[in-house]
């Protein structure tokens, strides 16, 4: 299509659209253009322009597919205004709606302080040291609820190269070929769970491999497990397994123990930014309290 008749078009678009937004806003009763455009809907007083949908329509759209959104978005508007009328107009009388304003204003404005506030002054970095002393300490509140399994699983599409090879070391494991595997599904391998002490699920293993070859039973009583399909090539080894009501090794809770100390962080970086703030307003006579 040439330049001109790709100018034309553009024309015709934005004429199609003109013409439909002047027919709907005769529709609703209002023909011209205010400061905010042409109207689109008007319910009880409530109003729509076509300034409220820039940057909904992506340039270059045709005629009509700008049409179906535009009347796709104002029969929505229309559905939510209707919705809030009716809710307006039965209001609870012990609904304060300033308050509830307010009080949701107040709560952005925390949320957004807070937020701020954990960008710029929180250390979120967990030591080793102390993810250990955290666990010893707290080690009684890890039960385990499932059984779990320490183990190596490695999954391979069967156009990879050197299987052979992977087999060997797969039938050898030890430190060293570990780390030819690692390289190896590294480079080949569609899962790679190959790192030391990594502990399982037998649920979280058990959903990657193809279904009705194995059971999660077999991944508790088997040390060594192969496979194939039509497109991967499976390993398993299990190294240790843990059955359910045992303390977990921290190795399978770590990252909740994380999780949980930068929560205690954020907590006692909160408390104390209030207790300077109170101390330093209280001395400056900032705060009265009657």
């Amino acid at each position: 299509m040439t330049d001109y008749n790709m100018k034309q078009l553009s024309i015709l678009v934005s004429f199609a659209l003109l013409i439909f937004v002047a027919l709907f806003s005769e529709s609703c009763g209002e023909t011209g253009s205010t400061e905010k455009g042409p109207l689109l809907a008007d319910v009880s007083g409530k109003k729509l322009y076509l300034s409220d949908m820039d940057g909904m329509i992506p340039e270059g759209m045709s005629a009509e597919d700008s049409t179906m959104i535009i009347e796709a978005f104002v029969n929505r508007w229309v559905r939510d205004a209707l919705l809030l009328v009716e809710a307006e107009e039965n209001v609870p009388e012990n609904l304060d709606i300033e308050k509830l304003v307010e009080d949701y204003r107040s709560s952005l404005l925390l949320d957004n302080y807070k937020k701020a506030l954990m960008e710029e002054s929180l250390d979120s970095t967990v030591a080793n040291e102390e993810l250990t002393a955290f666990y010893e300490k707290h080690r009684e509140g890890y039960y385990l609820e499932d059984d779990i399994v320490m183990a190596y699983f490695m999954v391979v599409p069967r156009s990879a190269p050197d299987i052979g090879q992977v087999r060997s070391w797969w039938d050898d494991i030890s430190p060293e070929t570990l780390l030819e595997l690692r390289s190896y599904c590294d480079a080949n391998g569609t899962i790679c769970y190959l790192g030391e002490n990594s502990w399982f699920s037998l649920a979280e293993l058990h959903d990657h491999w193809p279904k009705g070859t194995i059971n999660e039973r077999d991944l508790w009583n088997n040390n060594d497990l192969q496979r194939q399909d039509e497109n991967f090539y499976y390993f398993y080894y299990r190294a240790e397994r843990m059955p359910s009501g045992e303390i977990a090794p921290i190795e399978y809770v770590e990252d909740q123990i994380r999780r949980l100390i930068l929560h205690q962080r954020k907590i006692r970086l909160i408390e104390d930014t209030q207790d300077r703030m109170y101390e330093r307003a209280m001395r400056n006579k900032e705060v009265r309290i009657y």
